[in-house]
């Protein structure tokens, strides 16, 4: 007993990891990703990105209910919000992730596989990510603190010039890693995983956001060489060459509205007024699925996630899940965005009730071109006859509760990208139909139809890399390609063309904010907005809208959102807050 070692007094834990012991084998490593994976949808929809760049453009107002959504509006209008810590959490989540790949980046050389080709994935998908989170907190703070170690102090932040080269560098090595695996061979239970075609994809975004908004010439990175032009266009003709991706025949087939059914010559009623009132209501069977193409669609909806076949069009999207629930861990599994956008209404179809955020602006539904499908096929209006009609009961549910309707920001037009779905059932004994969640119907089972919104969020898709082909080479065919399935004839390359196109084809998506900042285009966009006419809380009782809506405070300094402040104060000075939000 004397002579034994101290070896004999150590305990090995057999019940935790921990990074010297974990990252073990190519499993562990599987498992860490989806860690990474799962920070991408925050904790609330008021969180996500998506949804936050939505409300920052001049496409969406704030929206929400009375004292307690003040906080969009805020965001809206550029003002200086009291609730000095509403990025928060898409701060902290984001630097969650960026920890756990690095964790994985620092471990990975421990790992086992028998497979490269996965190896090379994991590990691509690891730099993949790290890249997307430095760069999408790039777009929103400016520059930030660049982190790339688990151990780490008190960091200031970085110079743009660093931090983009870093992410460069990230997205540059997740597209060398990731094998060249075509679309139609990739595993259908690795959708919604980071692919070589993303890492490419993505880097055309990179380029064109980092030369646009800092007026360079090329895009660094860290070993001191730098990615031009050519290059980007090397990148997104691999994937429009190469990937197998490709744009799907019928735009509105891309949104989940186009999933739904109506039951054929049904009645849709409800018990808000008499029936002797006014005509019942009678809803074209399957209205919705000629949504957005003045009634000349027949296609049904290709993509449900549970068919079985990925969207072909889809390059990268935030993928959900049936776990959602009202507790921090279990909140963001569901696609809690969806739920934020939905109409203040009571039930109808095809678009379920929410909570009333991001309200459209008259300004975008003005600007489409005639016989432009995406109009109809991205929003729905239902102060104009024509779309009211191709919504199934959800104008006519509005119209009629107008006189209790108390959402903010309200102009009447919603998108149709992101919105709760809704499919009628069968007339129930009292003559009133009955409708249920479109993921109910399909056999899903939820916490609450609170939760039940698996809509992916679109982050890439193929349409994008033809319109970012378009502008770096200063050609229009990628452009004449996208408006040809918008029903719209071919037309000459320029670049206030492509900026339209890009406007009207990627609408909601999260996109055209960050479009602006780098084509230095705010001003005059949010000039152009005006002064407009909303419903704040209230209708007036002949069902006009009787607010002023403006954004007044958007400046040069303000392009960049508020920092956190708790990660100001804490810093103890060495965290600069951006311009405009002192």
């Amino acid at each position: 007993m004397f002579s034994c070692s101290d070896d004999f007094l150590e305990q090995k834990d057999l019940y935790s990891k921990s990074n010297a012991s974990y990252f073990s084998n190519e499993q562990e490593i599987g498992e860490a990703l989806t860690g990474i994976y799962s920070v991408l949808a925050v904790e609330k929809g008021h969180t996500f990105p998506i949804l936050l760049a939505n409300v920052l453009s001049d496409e969406m107002l704030g929206g929400g209910d009375g004292a307690g959504d003040t906080w969009i509006r805020y965001i809206d209008k550029f003002e200086k919000n009291p609730q000095e810590d509403r990025f928060e959490p898409l701060w902290r989540r984001y630097y969650q992730g960026i920890f756990r790949a690095n964790s994985i980046l620092e471990n990975f050389e421990n790992a086992e596989y028998t497979n490269e080709d996965q190896r090379n994935q994991d590990l691509g998908e690891a730099y993949f990510l790290r890249s997307y989170m430095y760069f999408t907190l790039a777009q929103f703070f400016g520059t930030v603190p660049l982190i790339t170690t688990t151990v780490s102090g008190n960091e200031p932040r970085a110079e743009a010039d660093v931090l983009f080269a870093q992410i460069a560098s990230d997205m540059k090595n997740a597209a060398e890693l990731m094998p060249a695996t075509s679309f139609a061979s990739l595993d259908i239970q690795r959708d919604g995983h980071a692919t070589k075609w993303a890492a490419e994809a993505m880097m055309g975004r990179i380029w064109l956001y980092y030369t646009g908004t800092y007026e360079k010439n090329e895009l660094p990175v860290t070993d001191g060489a730098s990615i031009s032009k050519s290059d980007a266009i090397a990148y997104i003709e691999d994937v429009i060459n190469n990937s197998g991706h490709h744009m799907i025949s019928d735009f509105p087939n891309l949104w989940a509205y186009t999933a739904t059914g109506l039951k054929d010559s049904a009645r849709v009623v409800t018990t808000d007024y008499p029936v002797t009132e006014r005509p019942i209501w009678m809803v074209p069977a399957n209205a919705f699925k000629a949504a957005g193409r003045d009634g000349t669609g027949t296609t049904p909806y290709e993509w449900i996630e549970d068919s079985g076949t990925p969207n072909p069009e889809s390059i990268f999207a935030i993928k959900f899940n049936t776990f959602g629930a009202e507790n921090a861990a279990n909140l963001p599994r569901s696609n809690h965005m969806v739920l934020y956008n939905g109409i203040r209404t009571g039930d109808g179809v095809p678009h379920g009730v929410g909570w009333g955020f991001c309200t459209v602006h008259p300004n975008i539904w003005n600007d489409f071109e005639a016989g432009d499908i995406r109009r109809y096929g991205s929003m729905f209006n239902v102060e104009d006859p024509v779309s009211a009609a191709l919504e199934g009961s959800t104008a006519i549910r509005f119209l009629d509760k107008k006189s209790s309707y108390d959402g903010y920001s309200v102009t009447g037009i919603f998108n149709k990208k992101y919105m709760p779905v809704q499919e009628q059932q069968d007339v129930t004994d009292g003559g009133y139909a009955a409708y249920r969640i479109m993921w109910e119907v399909r056999g899903y089972t939820f916490a609450s139809s609170q939760h039940a919104n698996m809509q992916p969020l679109m982050i890439m898709r193929f349409a994008d890399v033809l319109l970012m082909h378009s502008e770096l080479t200063e050609t229009a065919d990628g452009m004449n390609q996208v408006r040809r399935r918008a029903g719209l004839n071919d037309i000459a390359y320029s670049l206030e063309a492509l900026k339209a196109e890009r406007r009207h084809e990627l609408a909601f998506e999260g996109i055209r904010y960050f479009d602006l900042v780098r084509w230095h285009d705010c001003q005059k966009a949010f000039n152009d907005l005006g002064t407009i006419k909303v419903s704040d809380g209230a209708f007036a009782a002949d069902g006009s809208y009787p607010d002023d809506y403006a954004v007044t405070e958007w400046s040069e300094d303000r392009k960049f959102v508020q920092i956190p402040e708790s990660q100001v104060r804490i810093s103890a000075g060495v965290l600069t807050q951006n311009k405009g939000w002192e």
